[in-house]
């Protein structure tokens, strides 16, 4: 615990040293007399230094925080990498400033800086099949926008994830600012990427790939529909942007490997939709299919008890161990329909789920949008209506989600002030 304290405070120190940069950055816009190009230099390496201390220190704290406190540490990551970019930019406009004008002459100029983008950029995970619409949009907001290389390497390095974030060569990436300015690299960067991803027989590979792996549907479920339905749309709109259209046979061969994942009940509907001897047609098809889904899911919805017309069951015996502890009012068999699985049983009682280990276990709660108390949908741990617990801790959670050599959290008034950071130490942006 105590060491858990030493590196938040550490954390926070490093987030008050590159508010200080802001600072001066600012003060420097509105007085450039007051700075030099070789303190600006300086200024760009502590940024660089800096934010290698905090991504350092953030990971440690996300080792050791609990569960429940993760989502706000990522919240501190991200204030953190907007403040470190903002920063970044005020840095670069300045080192344009001073290169452009003759020393004699800044005195009496005030500089109008940009503010950095504020639409989000769009991301790119390495996929062939997603790289087309990440080039298109990324030129448009990013490429064809009047700020420096420097800065739109910035927002390139950013846009670069999962598979894709390591990428860009180490040069190229953490350079200096000014030698990235001189040496031009954001087009040596984005020529990196167009030589490696600019593939179009890879690229329309992937999506006919993904056309034949589509999951068959084992029963009938407006969750798997959806998710079937997304899929093939995803990549006959990515053969399509291609410029490789999907009709003729060549939609009947799609309709036919999607026709092929649906359940029996869903493909006897289909088929109802049809003429004898009719041919069907892909878009036509998937109209129908979505519109199913939307009957399925409204079905569904109607089939759920209301809050107040669940009787509330009389407490277990402690003595009596129940694989559930903090389980609200229970339902007939034909209204629990598992959110893991889609079988007709319970959450708790998914054999997929028992079969997990506890960290598994943990992430397919968060992934399918779970009560990490009660394994129900449609409210948090903290608007939980069961007053049961774990029956190993006594804590808010489930006895499936325990960890036997956890970390133990102070109660949640101390552990609330030990994740935040330090108000002396972490100040706001100063406008």
């Amino acid at each position: 615990m105590e060491n858990l304290k030493k590196l938040v405070h550490q954390r926070g120190q490093v987030k008050a040293l590159v508010t200080t940069i802001v600072g001066k950055l600012n003060e420097a816009t509105e007085h450039p007399e007051t700075t030099s190009l070789s303190q600006l230099k300086a200024l760009e390496k502590k940024l660089e230094l800096h934010y290698a201390e905090y991504s350092s220190k953030h990971d440690s704290i996300m080792s050791q925080c609990p569960t429940e406190s993760i989502d706000d540490q990522d919240r501190k990551l991200d204030e953190f990498d907007e403040l470190h970019t903002d920063a970044l930019v005020k840095l670069n406009q300045l080192v344009d400033f001073f290169r452009a004008e003759p020393a004699n002459n800044r005195a009496p100029q005030v500089i109008v800086t940009q503010q950095p983008l504020r639409t989000p950029i769009p991301t790119f995970d390495g996929k062939y099949e997603s790289w087309p619409k990440f080039k298109a949009l990324f030129n448009d907001l990013v490429g064809k926008c009047g700020d420096s290389d420097a800065t739109k390497l910035q927002y390139l390095d950013k846009a670069l994830i999962g598979e894709a974030s390591g990428i860009l060569d180490a040069k190229i990436s953490s350079s200096p600012l000014l030698g990235i300015i001189n040496n031009n690299n954001y087009e040596q960067a984005w020529q990196l990427l167009e030589e490696r991803f600019e593939n179009p027989r890879v690229i329309i590979d992937s999506h006919i790939s993904g056309l034949l792996s589509m999951k068959p549907i084992p029963k009938q479920s407006f969750k798997e529909l959806r998710n079937l339905i997304d899929t093939c749309n995803r990549h006959v709109e990515g053969l399509r942007f291609m410029e490789q259209e999907v009709d003729g046979t060549a939609g009947l061969v799609v309709v036919k490997l999607l026709i092929m994942c649906l359940d029996g009940e869903t493909r006897k509907q289909w088929e109802l939709t049809l003429d004898h001897g009719e041919l069907p047609d892909l878009d036509g098809s998937l109209k129908f299919l979505r519109n199913y889904c939307q009957v399925l899911e409204r079905c569904e919805v109607d089939k759920m008890p209301s809050s107040k017309a669940v009787a509330k069951p009389p407490a277990t015996p402690k003595t009596s161990f129940s694989p559930r502890s903090s389980l609200p009012a229970t339902s007939s068999p034909a209204e629990n329909v598992c959110d893991i699985c889609a079988g007709q049983h319970c959450n708790y009682k998914c054999p997929t789920f028992l079969s997990m280990s506890v960290d598994q276990r943990v992430s397919k709660v968060k992934q399918s949008g779970l009560c990490f108390n009660c394994l129900r949908k449609g409210h948090q741990i903290r608007a939980c209506p069961s007053d049961k617990s774990c029956l190993k801790c006594s804590r808010r959670h489930h006895s499936m989600l325990h960890f036997e050599q956890q970390f133990q959290p102070e109660p949640k008034e101390q552990n609330s002030s030990v994740l935040s950071e330090q108000p002396e130490v972490e100040t706001a942006v100063p406008e």
